[in-house]
């Protein structure tokens, strides 16, 4: 989510792969049916958006998106850290 202030780099990109994992594994985007602002909101008072199907996914994979999705940007790691976790 987009913090006033915040110089996001390379880690606004990490966040976007992360959600379109997810809407790759449920089908649709987290929040589809909200407008953008109560997605928005949604994602700040709930942090990361949930996944539907996560007994169906490794271990490795899960903690990727915890790697990916934090939602402070300085504590989502790099996309050369990622590939560390996995």
């Amino acid at each position: 989510m987009l913090q006033p202030g915040v110089d996001y780099g390379s880690k606004i990109d990490i966040w976007a792969l992360g959600i379109t994992a997810i809407e790759i594994l449920d089908g649709e985007p987290p929040y589809l049916h909200e407008d953008l602002v109560a997605a928005m909101a949604l994602i700040a008072t709930n942090g990361t958006p949930s996944i539907k199907k996560t007994s169906e996914l490794t271990a490795i994979f899960l903690n990727y998106l915890a790697s990916a999705l934090h939602i402070n940007p300085e504590q989502r790691l790099s996309a050369t850290n990622i590939l560390e976790v996995v």
